[in-house]
């Protein structure tokens, strides 16, 4: 058997090491923040008329007979889990990408 060459540990001057890198500096990065969307009208009382509580997002019909997009991001104090069919809300209309959309939407606890 060959017996392997060991070599000694070069002293601190022998060590060649790649040169430093200057730190780069990068601008800072700027999110752009969306203004928020107007609200076209308050305190629109409906009822969930369409559910898709899987995919987050449903639909209510408002007592002006109007049919109103919402998505779980819309929801104040209620989980899209625990809403129903029927389940009678207030909520808040604004103008979305694809037309009007119901948004602070709240159990009503005011049925009449």
């Amino acid at each position: 058997k060959q017996k392997k060459e060991i070599k000694p540990i070069p002293n601190k001057e022998e060590i060649k090491l790649p040169p430093v890198r200057k730190e780069i500096k990068l601008p800072p990065v700027r999110k752009e923040i969306k203004p928020a969307l107007p609200v076209i009208e308050k305190n629109l009382k409906g009822e969930v008329i369409k559910l898709f509580s899987s995919q987050g997002y449903g639909f209510i019909k408002g007592e002006d007979g109007e049919s109103y997009f919402f998505h779980n991001r819309g929801l104040k104090g209620i989980e899209i889990d625990n809403l129903d069919l029927y389940y009678q809300v207030i909520f808040d209309v604004i103008e979305g990408p694809k037309g009007h959309q119901a948004v602070n939407i709240k159990q009503n606890l005011r049925l009449h």
